[in-house]
């Protein structure tokens, strides 16, 4: 509930149904971006 007060997350619609994403704003800043890096290697190095 507070994700969505904070608008972090969006719930999105179309003729398939619903879903959630981030805020399109924060995937753009250079902390999401390299936690996104981050979790990249994390995947890596357990496959």
């Amino acid at each position: 509930m507070t994700l969505f007060r904070g608008m972090f997350v969006y719930e999105y619609y179309d003729r398939h149904g619903s879903w959630l994403d981030i805020n399109p704003v924060l995937k753009e800043t250079e902390k999401y971006q390299s936690w996104l890096k981050q979790q990249e290697k994390l995947r890596q190095a357990t496959n």
